[in-house]
């Protein structure tokens, strides 16, 4: 393991000079830093939500700017269960850090599930809306980011909590990138820091579930109920541990040192990505207080130093075709919001790519451009000899209490 004064070093590297922040609440100035602000930026390329902040993004580019198009994008998902949580929530220190080594830090939200939960509203913001909503942000990103100084080619993804299960989602079902525009291959590496699960189906299933009523309740209300789960196999589609091998992106997996639990749901995804389990990173910290560390100057464990040295391993690794070759057995059919219907089929294979679970074309062979559905009602699309129900849904206004929790 690498030594916590290795990691002191890094962090006391990073050069505190550049742009002046400025808050969003009144313009006030804060301290000099390393970076400048662009807040709140819309990436909504179809139909926005009725809360545009919940497509919004903040860029904080390294000061004095890199050149265009040369800047890794480190890009940060937020947790908060799907329900509630903002992109500006807690991200100082981590924009100091990335920036500090001279990428461009992204802080994304999307759309949030009813808060309270809601399960039983069937026009609720569910599944696929969260991840949908982090790969059009990349496909955003892919059209807009050389501008600001950032290498869409080059792309790190980072999540916390709820966040971390959704990073390593987009990047193990490679669905959600391609369909705006973006190849998994530019996704070098992930970082997901102390998700409670990345297998959705035991802990959904209140035959099998150790969590409490609202606990469950929590995960249906933002994937799907056991009924709308019979329809749609969303439990399963939505797991990474499901998604996941050895073509992926790979992972930085970090969890409470305290926690067995935790550790093990770490290691599962670990050994589905093909990674040595053993390499899971542990610390004494708490579920919060690994959020916090990251990029603090006062970090006194090994987290700060373990995602500098995994980010710069992963950008300098070759992610060229022929290093990530293989191709995904065709799982399902799909049909989502925001895009044409995709065939999966063992008789249709796909082009050999990471995170490709599917051979995901438009029905004329050419990518279609993403486009939002406009209605609720499951579809059935047969694919060969296989049959699989999918759903289409909208991008619903959020209620209320949705709205405050964003």
């Amino acid at each position: 393991m690498l030594s916590v004064a290795i990691g002191k070093l890094l962090l006391s590297q990073l050069t505190l000079t550049g742009a002046t922040l400025l808050a969003l609440a009144g313009g006030t100035a804060l301290a000099t830093e390393p970076f400048t602000l662009e807040a709140a930026v819309g990436y909504a390329q179809g139909s926005p939500p009725a809360e545009a902040s919940l497509n919004q993004l903040d860029i904080y580019t390294p000061s004095p700017a890199p050149t265009a198009g040369s800047a890794p994008v480190v890009v940060y998902v937020h947790g908060g269960s799907l329900l509630t949580g903002d992109k500006g929530n807690g991200v100082l220190n981590m924009a100091r850090l990335f920036t500090g080594q001279g990428y461009v830090f992204v802080s994304v939200n999307y759309r949030l599930s009813p808060n309270p939960p809601s399960s039983s509203n069937p026009n609720r913001i569910r599944y696929p809306a969260h991840p949908d909503d982090v790969g059009e942000a990349f496909g955003w990103l892919g059209q807009n980011i050389g501008a600001r100084g950032g290498d869409a080619s080059k792309l790190i993804l980072v999540g916390h909590s709820a966040g971390a299960h959704l990073a390593s989602l987009v990047a193990t079902d490679g669905s959600f990138l391609r369909a705006y525009g973006t190849s998994p291959l530019s996704l070098r590496g992930v970082v997901a820091l102390d998700s409670a699960s990345y297998d959705l189906v035991d802990r959904a299933d209140p035959a099998t579930s150790t969590l409490s009523a609202s606990g469950i309740e929590q995960l249906w209300n933002a994937y799907a109920t056991p009924v709308e789960n019979a329809i749609d196999g969303t439990w399963t589609e939505a797991s990474p541990t499901s998604q996941a091998d050895r073509r992926d992106a790979p992972h930085l997996l970090l969890t409470q040192a305290s926690n067995g639990g935790r550790i093990a749901v770490n290691q599962q995804l670990a050994v589905a990505l093909g990674q040595d389990p053993a390499e899971v990173v542990t610390v004494d910290l708490n579920h919060a207080g690994i959020k916090s560390a990251l990029g603090n100057p006062a970090d006194a464990t090994v987290e700060t130093e373990a995602v500098i040295r995994f980010v710069s391993d992963a950008l300098a690794t070759d992610t060229a075709p022929a290093t990530r070759l293989g191709r995904k057995p065709a799982k399902r059919v799909k049909l989502r919001k925001g895009k044409r219907a995709r065939v999966t089929s063992a008789s249709a294979p796909a082009i050999p790519e990471p995170g490709s679970n599917a051979g995901a074309t438009a029905a004329s062979g050419a990518p279609a451009p993403p486009r939002r559905a406009t209605s609720s009602r499951p579809a059935s699309i047969a694919s060969g000899s296989a049959r699989r129900t999918a759903t289409a849904r909208v991008r619903s206004a959020p209620t209320a209490s949705a709205s405050r929790a964003s």
